[in-house]
């Protein structure tokens, strides 16, 4: 029980983000830099144990698109944005989206007197991947297949083996995969007890 506590207030944990797009995606997306009114910013919480593949295509949706529609742009042809070609930057850096944002956010951002920096502000890309600095093309499924094979790397650091999660029907992998794209502490944690069983 006190594993599934720990679990769960590491899992309750949100960062509030502000995103802005590049001033130089904006011009070529919009041939202007100052952004419509009411996208001047975009902000949300994600949780600390998320991956940023998770949560760009909510960003799509709910921002991006809007903001070209609104601008009188359809969204296709060149002007198109695909969830592969949003990547985010925070001071200059490319973010590792195959990180945790928990992890990246402890990593970069720096606290002012023991205060953390928050909104966590962030600058979203769509043009210009940094082929050189992160992995190309991020996407939810290579997210997914990326998250398995960390796991089943853990396995086998923990275990000498990857049976547990190997031994997972297929079923389970979805759910564990669901649970940690969709957040959901219940279906996430009832395939991770499988695995690091208490």
């Amino acid at each position: 029980m006190e594993q599934r506590t720990t679990i769960q207030k590491l899992w309750n944990g949100m960062i509030p983000i502000e995103l802005q797009l590049a001033a130089a995606d904006a011009i070529e997306l919009l041939a202007s830099a100052v952004l419509p009114d009411p996208f001047q910013s975009f902000y949300m919480l994600i949780p600390r144990i998320n991956y940023l593949p998770f949560i760009t295509g909510r960003v799509k949706e709910q921002w991006l698109d809007p903001m070209l529609e609104l601008s009188g742009i359809r969204t296709m042809d060149d002007k198109a944005i695909k969830e592969s070609d949003i990547w985010l930057e925070f001071n200059g850096q490319p973010l590792k989206w195959h990180y945790p944002a928990g992890l990246l956010y402890d990593m970069l951002v720096s606290n002012v007197d023991g205060e953390p920096l928050l909104p966590w502000s962030l600058t979203l890309h769509v043009r210009k991947f940094p082929v050189g600095k992160l992995i190309p093309q991020p996407s939810t499924q290579l997210m997914r297949d990326m998250f398995m094979a960390m796991i089943k790397e853990a396995d086998f650091i923990r275990n000498g083996s990857t049976k547990r999660v190997m031994d997972l029907a297929k079923s389970d992998q979805m759910q564990l995969l669901d649970g940690l794209e969709r957040h959901s502490f219940e279906k996430y944690f009832a395939i991770h007890s499988i695995i690091v069983p208490s």
